[in-house]
């Protein structure tokens, strides 16, 4: 009930936030339509305003705003940087409420399937139903003690003819049960499971042993004085139903271990617990013992609701894709940069052909740039170099010197290969064209052996990650040659 009530204090919590969002949302002069765009704009915006001092935690971490900037050219970054933690805080919120959700409905689900009722009964099946297990924990009360049982709960009578048909089935199973925690009859260390009765049958079980000195009729075990060669003791038992009567021969070889204080226990809850099946097998309800090896017994349900683990396995998977998000903007920003690579010998093979035809580098700038602007209309792949150069192209339009506006672009590209091509430019600017057209060349055909050993590279690590799968590969070509061999030799 406890769980239930904190399960729903957090869904009324972040349901008021939803509320909360939404009136906020009225406020603004462009509402959001999603709800929990909403609940995640709210959140942002609560966290801004009441942040620890010093602290925020969708602050964006050092180099975030140059990376949001680069892979979104020409917006502003405070806008970038709040939509990227919005965003961040959305996804957390969606997961958080969803775990939540769910914990409150299989703890609903859990609930009103109590087995043990008051005065400690356990209600059986009617006729013909099946038996039922019974899943509790035993305390003893004022010592460390406690243990997971599963308690069998036959159903009630069975006719002589239905008694006859499953006989068979019941012999066969109950040696099996009789092992217990042993490993085999050869090799008895611990007490005998002597049930009296045995899950999904009907049968009363008593038992008698050849030598009650090593293991009397209940499956206690005494081998404190057994040789270690063992010994052997037969045991019969008696199976009965009702005047249903039958006999069963079942021989064991004790070997001599050691019980602690807490097995000893066990075994008392275990045969107070036996003794109870039998003295109530008639009644409709088991009463579970009350004292076992002079110690008072607490018998509660074994608590198999998971919703608690749900919750936590939320906020886990929420944390985790919280800082997940991080790293797809940072692999983000590696492609960028692996694309800007790319294109740059396309950048400066095109400046070269549009200056050699007598273009000023203005010009040719604006003409590449007007070229992608075109090709977006066709719905082409957006390009980051030439978004910068759109850009840059805004800037000289918008009255800003061609200088300043090619460092800019350099800035904005953050790689090496563009510092060098804008200083290239710069310099032209300042000292005249001459020379400008064969450094451009010499640029161009640079830019094109790097490329060339970029690509030559790429394919040596592809070559490198297929290394592991073609071994094993020969690898289980080899077995499936050799094995013929060695098999004919072993003939």
């Amino acid at each position: 009930m406890l769980k239930l009530v904190i399960y729903s204090l957090t869904l009324l919590g972040m349901l008021g936030i939803m509320i909360a969002a939404k009136i906020h949302n009225s406020k603004l002069k462009n509402p959001e339509r999603d709800l929990f765009q909403m609940s995640a704009l709210f959140i942002y915006t609560w966290i801004g305003k009441r942040r620890i001092k010093g602290t925020n935690i969708i602050r964006a971490e050092r180099g975030m705003n140059e990376t949001l900037r680069a892979l979104n050219p020409g917006k502003k970054v405070e806008t970038l940087r709040k939509e990227y933690a919005i965003g961040k805080i959305k996804m957390v919120f969606v997961i958080l409420l969803s775990g939540n959700v769910l914990a409150i409905a299989v703890c609903l689900g859990g609930m009103g399937r109590g087995i043990i009722t008051e005065g400690g009964m356990i209600e059986r099946n009617d006729y013909g139903k099946g038996a039922k297990v019974a899943e509790v924990t035993v305390e003893a009360q004022g010592l460390p003690f406690h243990e997971d049982f599963s308690i069998s709960v036959p159903e009630r009578e069975y006719s002589v003819e239905q008694l006859d048909s499953m006989v068979n089935e019941f012999l066969e199973n109950l040696e099996k049960k009789v092992i217990g925690q042993n490993e085999n009859a050869d090799q008895v260390k611990r007490d005998l499971n002597l049930v009296r009765n045995l899950e999904g049958y009907p049968f009363m079980l008593s038992w008698d042993s050849q030598n009650y000195n090593i293991i009397n009729s209940e499956g206690r075990v005494r081998n404190e004085s057994v040789s270690e060669e063992g010994e052997i003791v037969n045991l019969s038992c008696e199976y009965k139903y009702g005047n249903y009567v039958g006999n069963y021969e079942f021989a064991v070889r004790v070997l001599p271990p050691d019980y602690s204080e807490e097995e000893i226990w066990r075994n008392a809850v275990e045969e107070e617990l036996q003794k109870s099946q039998e003295a109530t097998s008639l009644d409709t309800d088991l009463l579970l013992p009350a004292v076992a090896d002079d110690t008072d017994l607490i018998w509660t349900e074994r608590d198999t609701d998971e919703s608690a683990v749900l919750l936590i396995l939320s906020l886990v998977i929420g944390i985790i894709v919280f800082h997940l998000k991080d790293k797809d903007l940072e692999k983000s920003y590696k492609e960028r940069n692996e694309e800007l690579l790319s294109d740059y010998c396309k950048v400066v093979n095109r400046l070269t052909l549009y200056m050699s035809a007598g273009m000023t580098v203005r010009a040719a700038f604006n003409k590449i740039a007007g070229d992608y602007r075109n090709s977006l209309d066709k719905q082409r792949k957006k390009r980051f170099v030439y978004e910068e150069m759109l850009l840059t192209c805004n800037e000289m339009q918008n009255g800003e010197s061609e200088v300043k506006s090619y460092e800019n672009f350099g800035l904005r590209c953050s790689v090496g290969e563009y510092t060098r091509l804008v200083g290239l430019l710069g310099q032209s600017l300042k000292k005249g064209n001459a020379g400008l057209l064969s450094d451009l060349k010499a640029e161009a055909y640079r830019a094109q052996t790097e490329r060339q050993n970029s690509i030559r590279k790429k394919g040596e690590e592809a070559g490198t990650k297929l290394l592991l799968p073609m071994t094993i590969m020969l690898g289980i070509v080899m077995v499936l040659i050799m094995m013929p061999a060695f098999m004919s030799f072993a003939g």
